[in-house]
């Protein structure tokens, strides 16, 4: 299909001879300024209305047409017509727009938004992409993956939602959730984090945000691909990532798949922080090579799109599957005798598989003016397994969750506004079993969750409204009621003789969102926000039995209720001048009913037998009330035509009622980017900076990882890194990126494991 459409504004002769072309956008019919027509001998520029002068041009030239954000075409002079189309390079063709994933969301929700692109940007992961965002941090407990964290909200406290639909289910813990690495960054077409109205309009788990990633959609009439190819020296690790769209018969699809193998990840060998032996331990490190840290995974995805202009459907398949995960921070552990504690501890290969059905008409009446409806399975297998060397059998044990999804949405618009309102269920249903594995003979092993299985419902109703009180001016109000039910089975009533076999927790939560908007101008926005949140505990929060470090075996506590959160929050979007744009965000955020891990007594005894020990009982409760505040911002400054500066910062602090530490609130974090751009060159130095840890800073609870620190806490890291892409011609785009130049060894603040020493990253992607 061409990218570069020709239409007649006279219908005369005259017209192929005229001497001004007028160049628009082919989607939104906008002229385009700073369009470059040129030969090796004359050249000539698009002025602000998209006109452009071709005079001078002999009529046998061969004019190149460029623009950074635009496909490059040359054409002969006299097959010039008075108007010409360009086709975006980050919109092959319209897209079909299934407007949001829910249509009660707004792009205004989002504080920061990103078009991430990947067909033009190398991407080593998801956690690596979800890091560009300003205020994202990740902790990383393998290689590969990563929990992302935001606000000083991680694990089951931020909402993940892919396509409208969310990921986090019912064993989401508060521990460190490596969940991002099920979301292949190749699949990813945007990414936006939402705030004030995601309590709202997600519910469930947002106390603070949600991070709402959008993936590709399918184009009609664009039989377009690519493969990519990717290797990485650190980890001697290669990719190779292909997508295709195509459609018959007015029935658009996309499908894409990927793989990727990584060897053991090498940590960087200059320690400018001073700590030789950090993260260095013999049994485990074989000349600066993380020992256990390989893995494999395979990810595809694929959709299809039918209907017409006014009524569109979805049906969208993922899935996901990879090798076992050993888990690096509990195979350095040493027993009292200074050798490995552990013969295995790796997590079995994560599985999901995730289908759904998305519908939205235009085809409204009295009552709305669109529909959307959301109809969604997800089936995830997990699994842990871990033999000490003092242990005699492998103790294994296997989780699934099923997850089930409804979502109906409404929009009708009013003079001076609109009204989103919708609602839905979810049930979710976990099924836990375990054993003892000794010469492929099998015995009785202990549940980590209830062995008789768990059901969760969800039942909840929601709306916004959106009212324009000026030209400049708007708010939001939101609302929603939900309503939760839990009901867990042990049928195991003698191992660890608990006062109850059943548990029942029934919970209804009323959250609302008030947000006043300032829009001077389109790309301008300045807001104020007021908000609360929730979240249900879960089968992980009330249900679990497990040890995190064999001193401590945590049991259930079926009292729990929801934890809640009060939210002020202000933010700014825009340009401040024709060089200057920034993206700002200021918050508070105060939590109740927090749920935290504290000590506890099951039969009037703190001690019970767990895995062969006698450990001290702890329980989740809700005994704490925690505030958290910080800044997030992001600079662009256009120091010429072609040249960017860009900084990003986020800054927080989070204290209990008694001033003590909280859990998940990482070090200042900032990156600076110089960039240099062409149409088909990119070429970034930039530079990533975390402050230090210190150790006073961690929690309690050990939820942070402070025995994976050194006995100060976290050094602080500056890491220097380049990247160059060149488009060798409009199908052929080739990258060479290398991260931490220095070599530099360090940790991310609560990671198990050493972040990747000097890593060259080369780059192939091939159109067709």
């Amino acid at each position: 299909m061409k990218k570069l459409f020709f239409i007649f504004f006279f219908m005369s002769t005259f017209s192929l001879y005229s001497q001004k072309i007028l160049v628009l956008d082919i989607n939104s019919k906008k002229p385009i300024e700073n369009v470059q027509f040129f030969t090796q001998s004359r050249g000539s520029v698009s002025d602000q209305k998209g006109l452009v002068s071709v005079v001078g041009f002999e009529e046998t030239d061969i004019i190149s047409i460029r623009h950074i954000s635009y496909f490059e075409e040359k054409i002969k002079k006299n097959k010039l017509l008075d108007t010409l189309y360009l086709m975006p390079k980050n919109n092959m063709l319209k897209a079909i727009n299934l407007k949001e994933s829910k249509i009660s969301q707004e792009k205004s929700d989002y504080i920061f938004f990103k078009k991430t692109n990947p067909e033009m940007h190398r991407v080593v992961s998801t956690s690596e992409l979800l890091k560009k965002i300003p205020g994202i941090t990740s902790q990383e407990n393998q290689n590969g993956g990563g929990s992302p964290n935001f606000k000083g909200m991680e694990a089951n406290r931020l909402l993940l939602v892919v396509d409208g639909i969310t990921l986090n289910n019912g064993i989401y813990r508060s521990g460190h959730v490596q969940s991002s690495s099920l979301i292949n960054p190749f699949f990813i077409e945007s990414i936006g984090v939402a705030t004030s109205s995601s309590s709202s309009v997600y519910g469930n788990g947002s106390l603070s945000g949600g991070i709402v990633l959008n993936t590709l959609k399918p184009y009609y009439k664009a039989d377009k691909g690519f493969i990519h190819q990717q290797y990485e020296t650190s980890s001697s690790s290669s990719m190779v990532n292909y997508k295709m769209n195509y459609d018959i018969n007015n029935i658009a699809m996309v499908t894409a798949f990927s793989i990727k193998k990584s060897d053991n990840l090498k940590m960087g060998l200059n320690r400018v922080h001073g700590y030789e032996d950090w993260g260095n331990e013999e049994h485990i490190i074989l000349n600066g090579e993380q020992k256990f840290t390989e893995y494999t995974q395979s990810d595809f995805m694929h959709k299809t799109m039918f209907g017409n202009y006014k009524s569109k459907w979805l049906l969208s398949t993922f899935y996901s599957t990879g090798s076992k995960i050993n888990r690096f921070d509990k195979l350095n552990d040493k027993d009292s005798e200074g050798f490995a504690k552990y013969k295995y501890w790796y997590y079995g290969p994560q599985n999901r598989f995730m289908q759904s059905l998305h519908f939205y008409t235009d085809l409204g009446g009295t009552i709305f003016d669109s529909l959307g409806v959301i109809c969604a399975y997800q089936n995830l297998e997990e699994s842990r397994h871990k033999q000490k060397n003092s242990d005699l059998y492998l103790s294994n044990r296997h989780e699934r969750v099923h997850v089930y999804d409804l979502d109906v949405s409404f929009k009708k618009k009013f003079s001076r506004g609109f009204l989103n309102y919708g609602g839905g269920v979810r049930k979710q249903k976990v099924l836990s079993s375990a054993n003892l594995e000794l010469n492929n003979t099998y015995y009785y092993n202990t549940t980590r969750y209830p062995d008789g299985g768990s059901n969760i419902d969800d039942l909840f109703f929601y709306t916004k409204i959106r009212f324009n009180l000026s030209d400049f001016f708007f708010t939001d109000i939101g609302c929603r009621f939900n309503v939760n039910r839990l009901n867990m089975l042990f049928e195991d009533t003698l191992t660890y003789n608990f006062p109850f076999d059943k548990v029942k927790n029934e919970n209804q939560s009323l959250v609302y969102s008030l947000k006043i908007n300032y829009k001077p101008n389109k790309k301008t926005l300045i807001y104020t926000s007021a908000y609360t949140g929730f979240r249900n505990p879960n089968v992980d929060d009330i249900g679990k039995v497990f040890s995190k470090n064999d001193n401590y075996v945590v049991v259930p506590n079926p009292d729990l209720i929801p934890e809640k959160s009060q939210n002020i929050e202000f933010g700014f979007s825009g340009n401040i001048n024709k060089i200057l744009y920034a993206q700002v965000m200021v918050f508070k955020t105060f939590i109740s009913n927090a749920i935290i891990r504290d000590f506890g007594n099951i039969n009037n005894l703190d001690s019970l037998l767990y895995d062969g020990e006698i450990m001290r009982i702890q329980m989740n409760k809700n005994n704490e009330a925690a505030l958290i505040e910080g800044v997030a911002f992001f600079v662009k400054y256009n120091l010429l035509k072609n040249i960017t500066f860009n900084v990003d910062l986020s800054y927080l602090k989070g204290r209990d009622s008694e001033k003590n530490p909280l859990s998940h609130i990482p070090p200042l974090n900032s990156k600076v980017n110089l960039k240099y751009y062409t149409n088909d060159t990119e070429v970034s130095f930039y530079v990533k900076h975390n402050g230090t840890k210190k150790a006073n800073q961690f929690d309690a609870a050990g939820v942070d990882n402070f025995d994976e620190a050194t006995l100060e806490g976290v050094p602080s890291w500056t890491t220097l890194n380049f990247s160059i892409s060149e488009r060798i011609d409009k199908n052929i785009l080739l990258s060479v990126a290398v991260e931490n130049i220095m070599d530099i060894h360090y940790k991310t603040f609560a990671s198990g494991m050493s972040a990747s020493g000097r890593n060259i990253i080369l780059s192939l992607q091939t159109n067709f």
